[in-house]
């Protein structure tokens, strides 16, 4: 599993592991309301963020 994990995420278990960093008291609930939140959160908002690069020529003839 460590070596799916990118660049980050690698850094954050590492200093987990090294006892720099401690598990949150109430982690298991702040967990899941990330999680309900993600599931409320209309997909055309997190489209739309995507979308706020350089506009091109096609854009434009819209």
């Amino acid at each position: 599993m460590n070596d799916q994990l990118n660049p980050e995420e690698r850094e954050i278990l590492e200093k987990f592991e090294r006892g720099e960093l401690r598990r949150a008291a109430e982690a298991e609930c702040e967990i899941e309301a990330a999680r309900i939140a993600a599931r409320n959160t209309p997909r055309k908002a997190l489209h739309s963020r995507r979308s706020a690069g350089p506009r091109t020529r096609r854009d434009e003839a819209r």
